[in-house]
């Protein structure tokens, strides 16, 4: 029933459910795949799919790490460049409000290239160690995640009138 309190706990328990499921997709799942994007570095691979849903072969998760690990070599200075030329860019703002800030910006918007750059070739990398199956899997599990996605947006607006 709507007004009831077991109702709104319902709704907080579905709602946090799918929020959660947002928040591990967005990190790939966190630390328990070690295998995919975690969010926390430019490097990783774009599959929207958490890798070990894919139930990953022992040599295809060794293939992946080594992926990965190389990956993270290359984006981890980048990741240090960004935040520096972020920094750079509050600082200039900071001191001239008014500031001609288009050199940070070019900067930060190559480095930001860089890291997309780097992240494309993870995918690809990652996605030539899978199998056409796990291939079609990841993307049945990824429509149904963009499908939990607008759920959750429909059950978290506000009725329209």
């Amino acid at each position: 029933m709507p007004g009831s309190p077991l109702f709104g706990s319902k709704v907080a328990r579905i709602t946090g459910g799918i929020m959660a499921a947002i928040v591990l997709i967005a990190v790939g799942a966190g630390p328990a795949s070690a295998h995919g994007d975690r969010g926390g570095w430019g490097g990783g691979p774009m599959l929207g799919v958490p890798l070990q849903a894919l139930n990953l072969t022992t040599d295809q998760r060794t293939q992946v790490m080594t992926i990965m690990s190389n990956a993270r070599g290359t984006a981890q200075p980048l990741m240090q460049q960004l935040q520096q030329a972020r920094s750079s860019l509050a600082d200039a703002l900071l001191a001239s409000p008014s500031a001609d800030v288009s050199a940070q910006l070019q900067t930060i918007n190559g480095l930001r290239s860089q890291l997309l750059q780097t992240r494309a070739q993870t995918t690809a990398q990652v996605l030539a160690v899978l199998t056409p199956d796990q291939l079609a899997q990841a993307a049945q599990i990824r429509a149904q995640l963009a499908q939990l996605r607008s759920q959750r947006r429909q059950l978290l607006s506000p009725a329209q009138p």
